[in-house]
């Protein structure tokens, strides 16, 4: 399609119809009036091991930006340079779609924004609006976390109190947790020598099996880099009881106070957002509050490659590339530990 082309493509959900039967890579350009010379964004689709998934390319100046590169429930957000038809190179937000049963919504999502840009609004910032309308859509959809979930993001939280405890900075711990962003660490600790890499699995007392997601969930990625694997044992029942004392809430609320106290309006509402993220809404209080658990033990474990864990590096090739999707059961039990690498 011709960017200069005096059709005004309004639709977003015409446009992917158009793109189902296309090729991979191709993009439409997406006018939504006329004082447009050249199109504020463009739709793209691309195969993932899905399958076929939209991606939109958002035009932006990079002083006005206000999104930073980050993996979402549903989506991701890129920041790229890129050049359509014989223009110069422009600076772009790039959405992907990262699911393929979030497609509907994402594409209405999409629409949103070409309306925000419709009515006034520089794409940059209609795309920030409906990032943060993304988020807040999942916060009140939540689903009631089931019981292997709940006691991983207890695990998880349990671990960022340990690091405040340590007197780690606020703003660099929210920073760090990142596996509600679907990153394949959970926590990667940039302000340590060298920049430590922590998965935390949790699991019920007295089980020692972990599942492994996929072959870089325990990768050794880098030489430069510590990992480290960070099993948690706790104690899990359930008991008619509102209080907060024992039960996820109890953290949930101890962290939102203490970021709230020592630190920026802006970085809790990123801790909010990694909550979110990570299916946690309040919403379901009232049921979390009757799961009560209590942090057993805690065990570390180097990740080096002569670690027990499927990667990259252990997979044949040829059978590698033929994987869509891994889980593993490893068993801990009787592997040597280590001592705790953070003071």
């Amino acid at each position: 399609m011709n960017e200069n082309a005096n059709t005004f493509v309004t639709s977003i959900f015409d446009c992917w119809g158009q793109l189902i039967d296309s090729p991979e890579d191709n993009k439409l350009p997406v006018f939504p009036n006329e004082k447009f010379q050249q199109p504020p964004l463009y739709i793209q689709k691309k195969v993932n091991e899905s399958g076929p998934v939209p991606v939109l390319w958002i035009r932006h100046e990079k002083s006005k930006v206000k999104l930073k590169p980050q993996r979402y429930r549903g989506f991701d957000i890129e920041i790229k340079d890129g050049a359509f038809g014989v223009g110069p190179t422009d600076h772009f937000i790039v959405i992907s779609c990262n699911e393929l049963n979030y497609i509907e919504l994402f594409l209405k999502f999409s629409q949103n924004i070409v309306d925000l840009i419709e009515v006034g609004q520089l794409p940059s910032e209609a795309a920030r609006t409906c990032v943060k309308d993304w988020l807040e859509f999942f916060k009140r959809n939540g689903t009631i976390l089931d019981e292997s979930n709940l006691i991983g993001l207890f695990g998880e939280l349990s671990f960022i109190k340990e690091l405040i405890v340590a007197k780690a900075e606020i703003n660099q711990v929210v920073d760090a947790w990142r596996g509600p962003r679907c990153e394949p660490w959970d926590f990667t600790l940039s302000w340590m020598s060298p920049v430590h890499c922590v998965e935390v699995k949790t699991t019920i007392k007295p089980k020692t099996q972990i599942t492994v997601h996929g072959l870089d969930q325990l990768w050794a990625a880098k030489q430069n880099l510590a990992y480290w694997l960070n099993f948690r044992m706790v104690n899990f029942h359930q008991i008619d009881d509102q209080s907060t004392r024992g039960s996820i809430v109890e953290i949930v609320d101890e962290l939102r106070a203490f970021i709230g106290n020592k630190s920026s309006p802006h970085v809790l509402s990123e801790f909010n957002d990694a909550l979110a993220q990570a299916g946690y809404t309040d919403e379901h209080k009232d049921y979390y509050l009757k799961q009560k658990i209590q942090l057993f033990d805690s065990k570390w474990y180097s990740v080096t490659d002569a670690f027990p864990s499927l990667t990259r590096n252990t997979v044949q090739k040829e059978i590698f590339e033929r994987l869509e999707k891994l889980s593993y059961t490893l068993n801990l039990n009787g592997l040597m530990d280590e001592k705790r690498p953070i003071k």
